[in-house]
């Protein structure tokens, strides 16, 4: 009745843009947060965002060639029937 499982699920994207990759990250994890959420009951499986980061791709020679992004949420809870069931559909939607 004491353990707790921590599942963190990420997904990344690239392009040339700055705001492009941002709205596909946005895009992946709302979509990924509604199928989580759906689950959710407090204290037995809990859903949040995780870590969020954006960063340029240089050439060698110097300027930037596109940006990288990365984002993530975290399930976590006591209910691990709930959580492994959460895991296949969020994993589906990022």
């Amino acid at each position: 009745a004491q353990d707790l499982l921590s599942v963190t699920f990420s997904t990344s994207r690239d392009g040339p843009e700055a705001a492009q990759v941002q709205g596909a990250l946005k895009q992946a994890v709302d979509s990924a947060l509604a199928e989580a959420r759906r689950a959710a009951r407090p204290g037995q499986l809990d859903v949040r965002t995780g870590n969020f980061s954006m960063f340029p791709r240089h050439s060698p020679k110097g300027g930037i060639t596109g940006w990288q992004g990365s984002a993530e949420i975290v399930v976590e809870g006591r209910d691990m029937a709930a959580i492994a069931e959460s895991q296949r559909k969020t994993t589906e939607a990022m």
